[in-house]
């Protein structure tokens, strides 16, 4: 995940709780998205969900409420997370999880 992609996620969450209105999410996402293909192509998917809905809505085809929920697709951070493992004493091919800490 981009750091593009991880803020356009927080804005639409800040958006949907009611942090920020329509128009101040608006005013950040367009250009902070311009050209997102060739400047961050990693986050140009989200964007584009995104960029979909408010043409959706700006049309009068979602309506705030069908907006807000057409973005929680891409409101949700996906995290993952990655155990350090350690090669297993005597193997080289076993590997096993390192103990907790604590």
């Amino acid at each position: 995940m981009t750091n593009l992609d991880l803020d356009i996620r927080v804005w639409v969450q800040r958006y949907i709780r009611g942090d920020v209105g329509l128009r101040d999410f608006q005013e950040w996402f367009v250009p902070a998205t311009w050209d997102v293909h060739l400047n961050a192509p990693a986050a140009a998917d989200v964007a584009y969900v995104v960029d979909a809905g408010l043409s959706l809505f700006d049309r009068g085809e979602l309506s705030e409420q069908a907006l807000k929920k057409w973005l929680r697709r891409v409101s949700v951070v996906k995290v993952e997370t990655h155990l350090p493992v350690a090669l297993a004493p005597g193997s080289r091919s076993r590997l096993t999880p390192l103990p907790a800490f604590g």
